[in-house]
């Protein structure tokens, strides 16, 4: 009835509404219409939203190809940091453009994650809470980037992956992400 079906009904999405979803977030989404089953909808609302998604479509290959324009001098850096096990393409282009390819701003890497406020933090002093919090808030896009490359390694056989499981175990999905992410 013009929704996709899963186990649980609370998981039930509209088709077109979640169309318009992925067509936000993927870089390609392709439909064929003809195999797709419109629910009775006013033809109006359906070639809005069909708009909609043809909009964010042409919208992503525009940025994704700006994207690769303003990262080419640097395809080198973004390939090394690919072969990295959860680093992907976009997720290397992302930290390239938040951290730049000079590491010797960086003393250490503990400096990095210091600086992108990806680090642990001691929120208690003796039996008491600490007031307040870290100074700043770190650059959050970096922090994104890397808990995705760490939850992406996680499922891998990887060093990563390995570290993630046994840490996860012990101490939680949370710390273990970033701990790994530390790494």
């Amino acid at each position: 009835r013009g929704a996709f079906y899963s186990i649980d009904s609370a998981h039930r999405h509209e088709m077109l509404t979640l169309a318009a979803y992925l067509a936000g977030i993927t870089s390609r989404l392709r439909l064929v219409l003809a195999v797709l089953v419109v629910p009775h909808r006013p033809a109006v609302l359906a070639a809005k939203m069909l708009s909609t998604i043809d909009v964010l479509s042409a919208q992503i290959e525009q940025l994704s190809a700006e994207i690769e324009r303003e990262l080419a001098p640097f395809e080198h850096q973004v390939t090394q940091l690919d072969k990295v096990s959860g680093i992907g393409r976009i997720c290397a282009q992302e930290i390239i453009a938040e951290i730049g390819v000079d590491m010797a701003v960086f003393a250490t890497a503990a400096h990095l994650v210091s600086w992108a406020k990806f680090c642990p933090q001691v929120t208690q002093s003796g039996s008491k809470p600490a007031r307040g919090g870290a100074a700043g808030h770190g650059d959050p896009w970096l922090a994104s980037a890397l808990g995705e490359a760490v939850i992406a390694a996680s499922r891998t056989r990887s060093f990563l992956g390995e570290r993630y499981r046994r840490l996860s175990r012990r101490r939680g999905k949370k710390k273990a992400l970033v701990a790994v992410g530390n790494s």
